[in-house]
């Protein structure tokens, strides 16, 4: 098939958050196989934003919302799409919360998450149960051989590897012991190992028998076939389509982790390039998470952000469903088909207006009719402010409903900007707009 620009809308918004009219431009013409390249071998692109984790200062007496602001800024500003993707997938997956941790521990974390997105996952794994911020959110911080804690030995099983029905309750004891001996030391939060506090004895776990430690049984739980069955089943959910499976091509996918022992760029390209991910079936067929839907429509309009804005950002984001680097539980974020009340829809909408009647300059709004002269025909205007926003076809009753709107005068010139404006936050709000 030929390679559309289309397709690089597509592949923007899944393999990343989208981006401007012009971003979509430039990943069209790297053709698909060098857009694909780009996103998958992110090192070669410069990425200034994380050098600096307080783009805004912040006053810790008074600021409730503290480092996530400049976080979540991070993320949008971020010139490297998929791994900035990749980050949040992992955040959701290995799960911690940002006001359940120190803040400091909690940036660690995620420096951590960062450098193993698209690594090995045995070698991240075996990072995961030694970052202090899931050492405090598991209570690991303090499980040692006389009290082994077994929070985190049952999640990393049942939440991160290989998932429910596999283990029983004594592999959970025994777990439990192998991961004892780690804690963190103040006021640096460095952590430590203490080898007086470790189980050093024998330990049986998923059938098989040693002096198992957090490593060699995070090495093992990575190996285990139903991780790979479940971890590649996970990514196939997140990237293609949660409804529609290809069984064949997601067991490629489960051949390609072990082939490479568990490397996550090996799959992610295999993913990109796999046939489910450009099928039409898959196209549209998930629904916007809130930091889909709402930084997808801020890059798509060039929104420049300082602090005051960012923390509205994190608010609004808040209210539609998602309280960032805060999950619900251990379990991550709630699904996007969770999140579709009246009042998440209504906080969707309202958060559209404020970026695409407050926020959009005039300048960017002029993108949007783009090759039309005034005057314009109403039904003209909706089909190409729906196009340029990377929108889903929208259905005829849709496009008669956002027509009747304008009503049936030609759009003068002089109305162009403000018209567009209001054509482009009803289109946000249709239901089309919330598929990616």
């Amino acid at each position: 098939m030929p390679w559309t620009r289309d397709d690089a809308e597509h592949l923007s918004r899944r393999a990343g958050y989208g981006g401007s009219i012009d971003d979509v431009d430039r990943l069209y013409a790297l053709g698909q196989a060098g857009a694909i390249d780009w996103l998958v071998n992110y090192d070669l692109v410069d990425d200034p934003t994380w050098l600096n984790d307080a783009a805004f200062p912040i006053n810790a007496s008074v600021d409730v919302y503290g480092s996530r602001v400049n976080l979540l800024y991070q993320f949008y500003t971020s010139t490297r799409p998929l791994h900035t993707k990749m980050l949040w997938y992992w955040h959701g997956h290995f799960t911690t919360s940002y006001l359940a941790c120190e803040a400091f521990v909690f940036r660690q974390q995620m420096a951590t998450y960062r450098a193993n997105a698209m690594g090995n996952f045995g070698v991240f794994l075996q990072a995961v149960f030694k970052e202090a911020a899931m050492l405090f959110y598991l209570n690991g911080n303090n499980s040692n051989k006389s009290g082994p804690n077994e929070n985190y030995a049952r999640e990393v099983m049942e939440l991160y590897t290989v998932g429910t029905g596999v283990f029983t309750e004594a592999d959970v004891k025994a777990a439990a012991r192998a991961f004892t001996g780690w804690g963190v030391s103040w006021p640096d939060a460095s952590v430590r190992f203490d080898w007086n506090q470790w189980d050093n004895g024998p330990k049986t776990i998923l059938g098989k028998t040693a002096a198992f430690n957090g490593d060699t049984l995070s090495a093992m739980l990575a190996d285990r076939p139903e991780t790979v069955k479940r971890l590649t089943y996970r990514l196939y959910k997140y990237f293609i389509n949660e409804t529609t499976f290809n069984w064949t091509e997601l067991a490629g996918y489960g051949q390609k982790w072990t082939a490479t022992d568990g490397d996550i760029r090996a799959v992610m390209t295999t993913i990109l390039n796999g046939a489910m991910f450009w099928d039409p079936t898959s196209r549209w067929a998930l629904l916007k998470t809130p930091l889909d839907f709402a930084f997808g429509l801020m890059k798509r309009f060039e929104i420049q952000v300082d602090r005051a804005r960012m923390v509205e950002v994190l608010l609004g984001i808040g209210g539609i469903g998602y309280s960032p680097f805060d999950p619900v539980n251990v379990s991550g974020y709630r699904s996007s088909a969770m999140l579709t009340g009246t009042s998440a829809v209504l906080n969707r909408f309202q958060f559209a207006s404020k970026l695409t009647i407050d926020w959009a300059t005039d300048a960017t709004i002029a993108k949007f009719f783009v090759g039309l002269i005034a005057p314009v025909a109403p039904a003209a205007l909706v089909a190409t402010v729906a196009a340029q926003m990377g929108c889903k076809p929208l259905a005829a009753n849709t496009t008669l409903i956002l027509t009747a709107y304008l009503g049936a005068t030609p759009i003068a010139d002089v109305d162009l900007i403000q018209k567009t404006r209001e054509v482009a936050y009803l289109v946000a709000c249709t239901s089309e707009y919330q598929l990616l």
